[in-house]
């Protein structure tokens, strides 16, 4: 505690004429914040002038605590208050270190931390990113920081920096501006969320049926309504985005309108929803893809892709209970295992398909009918594209197929007849294990390539028909691989 002592003017004047006016008249300023003795004028009258220069100059540079106060006070607005919480939004490093004392928080740290850096720096890291940080006080000081961004993004941490953003925070108060966390008043009794955007913790979902996005919401976070009851979604036309997951394993969502405003749908969005039996996909232009797994393992049952796709991304309705699928012209690749395990029943393509990548159709065992004859922008069919099609009875070839790589029609057992027209390339075991097949057309060929076993375990009757300026090149395979079980017939002969 400071010790005050009376002063005589000639005291006064003895410290002026010592140390200079300037530095005297600091020294009386400044003094209520010195301890005894370097409060006394005789103390530093034994000392040299430049000592008590510096002192002071260092105390001027020195916060009092009342200084720091009120600094860290005008870096926290109140933004609600009750009788448990008070919620501050904290704008300044002084007050993110007064307001988050006693947490583990790296932005309220005064000191620095193991990695090297300082609160403060973390702190103008942050902010200089657009986060907002706000302070959820409780009466007995519990504290929870939101840091919110400008997408609207948030993350919630409690006082040892676990992040709980995702965890019951019903608890915590809602307030205007904030992400809500108690969604009692916005839950109707008949168990329809009205949904303002945001994130939701898990809670929010046990009890709602149905979702209305509200109108002027534009995105559906990654994984927001993940693994919900709800039976049914409406989307308004403010959206324009919606996120990995977000409808993922909704084992009771039926239906799904995604309106025309939509520019992205994110990986496996409606993937293991049993119960979808219909969906209408935007047809913004925009939206061009339909990404990796997005009905993997639904309900679907038949869906009409819209002109504006053109890929169809790995696993995109794989294990779905696809039937019928229509294929718009403007659609340009398919991807690996796109459709694969699904009991698709007859396929026709457009004329803009220009690649079909391994495995697509694989395992579509109720599939009886291919139609490629428009798809005269394919030039190659890749492996396995619709092996194990147990019940494929047709496919009609465009003349631009130059390859059909291996096991492409592998084990499709009820397969009779094909005609190819200007191949060049047929890979080992193509059409193996085709049991069923005694006709092979090769017309105008130009094959140069037939792979191993291309033809093996067919039909013992097989009888393959060859015109065009290689035909003597396949009957000597034929018979090389064969020997005689296989007969060819030279139609230019």
């Amino acid at each position: 505690m400071a010790v005050y002592l009376i002063e005589s003017k000639a005291d006064q004047q003895k410290l002026i004429d010592y140390v200079g006016e300037d530095t005297a008249k600091l020294f009386f300023s400044l003094k209520d914040r010195l301890k005894s003795p370097e409060n006394d004028i005789y103390y530093w009258l034994k000392r040299e002038p430049s000592e008590l220069a510096d002192k002071l100059s260092q105390l001027q540079n020195t916060q009092t605590r009342k200084e720091k106060n009120k600094e860290a006070q005008e870096g926290a607005k109140i933004v609600y208050s009750d009788d448990i919480w008070t919620v501050y939004h904290i704008t300044t490093y002084p007050a993110s270190v007064k307001y988050g004392k006693n947490t583990q928080w790296c932005i309220s740290g005064s000191k620095r931390w193991s990695n090297g850096e300082r609160g403060e720096e973390y702190f103008n890291d942050y902010t200089s990113k657009g986060i907002e940080f706000y302070f959820y006080i409780k009466s007995n000081d519990e504290k929870y920081a939101l840091a919110k961004s400008s997408n609207s993004r948030y993350q919630l941490f409690n006082a040892t920096d676990d992040d709980i953003t995702r965890d019951d925070n019903s608890f915590l108060p809602n307030v205007d501006g904030l992400p809500r966390f108690n969604y009692n008043d916005i839950i109707s009794t008949d168990g329809t969320l009205y949904y303002e955007g945001g994130e939701l913790p898990r809670n929010a979902m046990t009890s709602v049926k149905r979702v209305v996005v509200q109108d002027g919401v534009s995105t559906l976070p990654q994984g927001i309504f993940y693994s919900s009851a709800i039976t049914n979604i409406e989307i308004p036309e403010s959206v324009s985005s919606i996120g990995e997951e977000a409808l993922s394993a909704c084992d009771a969502l039926e239906e799904v309108y995604i309106p025309n405003s939509v520019e992205y749908i994110g990986n496996r969005c409606f993937e293991d929803t049993h119960s979808l039996k219909r969906i209408h996909i935007s047809e913004n232009p925009e939206l061009n893809i339909i990404s990796t797994a997005c009905f993997a393992d639904s309900g679907i049952k038949s869906i009409t892709i819209p002109p504006n796709i053109q890929r169809i991304r790995q696993f995109a309705f794989h294990g779905s209970d696809l039937k019928e699928v229509i294929f718009s012209e403007g659609l340009s690749v398919i991807g690996k295992q796109a459709f694969i395990s699904t009991p698709i029943q007859t396929l026709q393509f457009p004329s803009t398909l220009h690649l079909m990548m391994d495995s697509a159709f694989r395992n579509c065992m109720d599939l009886t009918s291919v139609d490629l004859s428009r798809a005269t922008e394919l030039t190659r069919l890749e492996s396995r594209v619709f092996a194990e099609c147990s019940n494929l009875r047709k496919v009609s070839f465009p003349e631009s197929i130059w390859e059909i790589e291996g096991y492409a029609f592998a084990g499709c057992s009820k397969l009779e007849s094909i005609r190819l027209s200007k191949t060049s390339v047929i890979g080992d075991f193509a059409f193996f294990n085709c049991t069923s097949l005694r006709e092979v057309y090769l017309i105008d060929t130009v094959l140069t390539e037939l792979g191993g076993y291309a033809f093996s375990n067919c039909s013992p009757d097989l009888t393959i028909y060859v015109s065009g300026s290689n035909s003597e090149f396949v009957e000597n395979s034929i018979k090389s691989e064969y020997n005689d079980s296989i007969k060819v017939v030279l139609l230019d002969k």
